[in-house]
């Protein structure tokens, strides 16, 4: 009774079983991705909701905060995440291939690129008439936050998205240092500026014994100080892993 049509459905048994172990080593990938993608909207609803967002409009080290979980966690999340998944890779490439994006993709995660495009965004919104404006509108302030996230996707995609195994070590280490001296100087400026920046904070009154000048500079060593500490733990994973 063991004829060639046992064998037959045995082979193909065997084929069949083949192609699911070698299908196995993706799904951890993808269960990892998937886990970086949902932290980083975890992360992007805590800096936007209540009750940080709240905060954010009597303090200014709070949005401060708030800047600092988009760009330097949920953005780097994010693209972690994507990379990890390869499904949703696939997705995002094929997409941006089929509406002509790979040139304008490749230019705009190109290092430098990226890396001058994340430093004017950060610096334009914290210019005071624009950080002003977006602090007394809904939809200036949306247009921020989401322009931060945009920014800092293309900032972290030359460490941490696909095709990062194209740069050395020592242009790594010097990429992560220019972008933490770009929210760095910005945030000694905060925090040494004899005089308060927006007219927003000084539009309120003090609380909490702290003034809208105090306020600033606390604003600006969260930015210069605790903004370093995401850069030092990517650092040391990105260099380690590639060591």
């Amino acid at each position: 009774m063991g004829g060639r049509g046992d064998e037959g459905a045995g082979l193909e048994g065997g084929h069949a079983v083949g192609t699911r172990v070698a299908s196995l080593p993706a799904a951890p990938a993808s269960r990892r991705g998937l886990s970086f993608v949902l932290g980083a909207g975890g992360v992007l609803a805590l800096a936007v909701s209540p009750p940080l967002d709240q905060i954010a409009d009597r303090w200014l080290f709070a949005h401060m905060v708030q800047h600092l979980l988009l760009t330097l966690v949920a953005a780097p999340l994010l693209v972690v995440g994507i990379g990890a998944w390869p499904r949703l890779w696939g997705i995002v490439r094929t997409r941006v291939s089929r509406r002509g994006g790979d040139a304008l993709g490749r230019v705009l995660t190109h290092p430098l690129v990226a890396l001058l495009i994340s430093a004017a965004v950060l610096w334009a919104w914290h210019a005071p008439e624009a950080y002003d404006a977006a602090i007394v509108d809904d939809r200036v302030h949306a247009v921020e936050h989401l322009s931060f996230v945009v920014a800092y996707v293309l900032y972290w995609w030359p460490l941490l998205g696909p095709g990062r195994a194209e740069w050395s070590n020592a242009f790594r280490a010097f990429y992560l240092l220019a972008g933490a001296a770009t929210g760095g100087l910005l945030g000694a400026l905060l925090t040494f500026a004899p005089g308060a920046w927006y007219a927003h904070y000084l539009a309120i009154p003090s609380a909490a014994g702290l003034s809208p000048l105090a306020d600033q500079h606390l604003a600006g060593a969260v930015m210069w100080l605790i903004g370093a500490i995401p850069f030092a733990l990517i650092a040391v994973a990105v260099l380690r892993d590639e060591g």
